[in-house]
């Protein structure tokens, strides 16, 4: 059941890097500005992306200051993806062990494997991933290399599942749409 007093667009932002059981060693960032696609305005799974742009403290922007990765659009569906997330309902019928609190970072390895929802954009993607909800906008990354920084290259994100289906998640295609929520972002000045 959904409370409808809770649903709609959020207007106020802070990025709290690195927090774990409510503390973080960083001050938090608020974001000035948010962007999302027209298609996700109007329901479209298909166009589930957003981005931030997060004012500069004075140490600089923040990815200077915390790290950042690159970003893919355009490319062939079939790729292989490091996804990351912060899963936080527990699985059931899992194996015991698996936290997924929301506390801690969980990674899935998965190739593409078939093509979801397409009917008003470009087909989302579908891969093998048990990650629960709560992961919602974690990033698809392609090349990972263990390494920080621009040579990994986000290339999707965590946007939905099927109830019933645990092994299974879902992205949109990172297309013109991407590229456009991307674009305006980079455009505007805190």
């Amino acid at each position: 059941m959904v409370d409808s007093s809770h649903v709609g667009w959020n207007s106020n932002f802070l990025f709290l890097p690195g927090e774990y059981e409510g503390k973080t060693k960083y001050k938090g960032w608020p974001a000035v500005q948010a962007w999302t696609s027209t298609g996700w305005q109007s329901n479209y799974w298909e166009y589930d992306v957003a981005a931030l742009v997060i004012a500069p403290s004075k140490k600089g922007p923040i990815g200077y200051v915390l790290g950042f990765l690159g970003i893919l659009f355009n490319v062939p569906y079939l790729q292989n993806w490091t996804q990351v997330g912060y899963p936080a309902q527990q699985q059931s019928g899992g194996p015991p062990g698996y936290l997924f609190d929301g506390e801690h970072q969980e990674i899935c390895n998965s190739t593409f494997g078939y093509y979801d929802m397409g009917g008003h954009g470009p087909a989302t993607m579908g891969v093998g991933c048990d990650q629960t909800p709560g992961c919602s906008g974690g990033p698809w990354i392609v090349d990972y290399n263990g390494l920080p920084g621009p040579d990994n290259y986000v290339n999707g994100n965590f946007s939905y599942k099927y109830i019933g289906n645990s092994i299974s998640s879902y992205s949109p295609y990172f297309g013109s749409g991407a590229y456009n929520v991307w674009d305006a972002a980079q455009n505007t000045i805190p």
